[in-house]
């Protein structure tokens, strides 16, 4: 994370994403069962530490952001402060980062700050509608293509701001339906088997990135076929259940 401080004296306080570790992902997939994941902890330990050291809630002023898990954290942090920082905060901006199991949503913290929320994604967004409740969202245009488009670094940009896009691009709103079906579907031990089995998996490989994993893609293939049974068993729910889903589409 960093702390910018603009010219009208706004503190603007902006959170990484997830890297290229299968560590950061595999907490990232956490989110799908767990309350709370460390990333989040550390992050809402870092805004009340912005707070304390600038005076946030005696009169200062801030906007929080963050892309993809940054954009997460960004709106965790925000919801979990404490109320007299949280209504320093002028805008949360969510940069095509996922969102939160509905019981978060119903949160005192999240209703205060819903409103200030500001979610903007792509047209081929995935991750940014990832446990995506709401409604309200700015779709932006990009120079890549599919799901590269998640890389903010290629959305398009005018003299005020982001190229504005109609919205969501049909197939990937067919996609994200089913994503948000199968997810519902299971149940939070279900949910917390199928990525517990996907990460041991992973690890079998030797791999530790994703680059590393997609330099020897049979590596997957021999790890998943030398899998205990546990490990197979739950790989194979998790795969029949989401296959069902897609034909219900």
């Amino acid at each position: 994370a960093v702390t910018f401080l603009t010219d009208d004296g706004t503190y603007c306080v902006a959170f990484r994403g997830t890297d290229d570790n299968i560590l950061g992902w595999k907490e990232d997939f956490r989110m799908s069962f767990c309350r709370e994941v460390p990333a989040q902890r550390r992050a809402l330990a870092y805004l009340k530490s912005v707070a304390k050291n600038n005076g946030l809630a005696d009169g200062g002023k801030a906007v929080i952001c963050g892309h993809s898990k940054g954009g997460n954290l960004a709106v965790w942090s925000a919801m979990h402060v404490e109320k007299n920082v949280r209504d320093a905060i002028s805008a949360v901006y969510n940069f095509d980062g996922p969102g939160f199991l509905r019981n978060v949503k119903c949160s005192e913290g999240y209703r205060d700050i819903e409103k200030r929320i500001h979610t903007v994604v792509p047209e081929r967004s995935v991750v940014g509608m990832f446990f995506y409740y709401g409604s309200r969202y700015r779709t932006v245009k990009s120079t890549a293509k599919g799901l590269y488009q998640h890389d903010a670094m290629s959305w398009l940009i005018e003299p005020r701001g982001f190229t504005p896009a109609a919205d969501i691009a049909p197939e990937y709103k067919k996609v994200n339906k089913i994503l948000s079906r199968w997810i519902a579907n299971m149940n939070e031990a279900e949910r917390e088997a199928v990525v517990e089995s996907l990460f041991k998996l992973l690890y079998s490989t030797k791999a530790t990135t994703l680059t590393e994993l997609a330099a020897d893609s049979p590596a997957l293939w021999r790890a998943f076929v030398r899998s205990d049974a546990d490990t197979s068993a739950a790989l194979k729910i998790g795969l029949r259940a989401l296959f069902a889903d897609y034909k219900k589409k």
